[in-house]
């Protein structure tokens, strides 16, 4: 990504546009997924309402689990997502502080199980705001256990602060891609799952994966030249 490149909003919007309409056309149905946050985004896009903040709150997703393997086991789930990031003001600085001031991106899975109770689980994707703590946590990292289960009955688990693991941020594109990628499985979803051969939402993918991805593994892979927030080492530990 070139040190001059900016954020073409103009672009934003109309990947967010043709990203609902492929929503539509592969059958993401409203008993399967809750579009409105994306229609609401894309409407404040739309009216000239844009700001540096991104804010979508409970995108739910309504989940078959006959392929997974959970523990207890759960006869349907649903994911719920949240996501929060800034823009950093300064574009110019994406290759040495990344592309975003403030992130976070929360998931929450509910589902009843064969016992008549409801289980849950939680984790997170954000951006770290003390990086030298007592333990070294990368600038980015997922976080099992996460916020919203702070308070329920936690069983037989443990659940501790770290270590957290490693991953890049992930925009509204790459959010909804992940949830594709690793929660519809392609016997339940076949119709659904088919979005990913499409070259046009191959092509609205790659457009994130530009802004977002490339800046990050680039520092990882330059190690020895990456400064600042973004130096190897803040994104990945294992990097001196």
């Amino acid at each position: 990504m070139a040190k001059n490149r900016r954020i073409s909003n103009s672009l934003l919007t109309q990947d967010l546009m043709s990203l609902i309409k492929l929503l539509d056309k592969y059958h993401f149905t409203d008993d399967i997924m809750s579009k409105y946050p994306l229609e609401n985004l894309l409407n404040i896009r739309q009216t000239g309402k844009l700001t540096d903040n991104v804010q979508i709150d409970d995108i739910a997703f309504k989940l078959k689990t006959d392929s997974w393997n959970t523990s207890p086991y759960v006869n349907d789930a649903v994911l719920t997502a949240s996501l929060s990031y800034k823009y950093i003001e300064n574009l110019e600085n994406i290759e040495k502080d990344g592309l975003f001031s403030h992130y976070q991106l929360e998931f929450l899975l509910r589902g009843e199980g064969n016992d008549n109770k409801n289980h849950m689980f939680s984790w997170h994707l954000d951006r770290e705001e003390c990086i030298e703590g007592t333990f070294h946590h990368p600038l980015y990292h997922f976080h099992s256990g996460g916020h919203k289960i702070k308070d329920c009955d936690k069983g037989d688990l443990i659940i501790i602060g770290s270590p957290r693991l490693a991953h890049p941020p992930m925009d509204v594109f790459l959010m909804i891609h992940f949830i594709i990628e690793n929660f519809f499985n392609k016997k339940t979803y076949s119709e659904q799952v088919s979005i990913l051969e499409n070259e046009e939402y191959q092509m609205i993918i790659e457009h994130a994966q530009k802004r977002v991805l490339d800046p990050y593994y680039s520092a990882i892979v330059n190690n020895q030249s990456s400064v600042g927030l973004y130096s190897a080492h803040n994104l990945c530990p294992l990097y001196y």
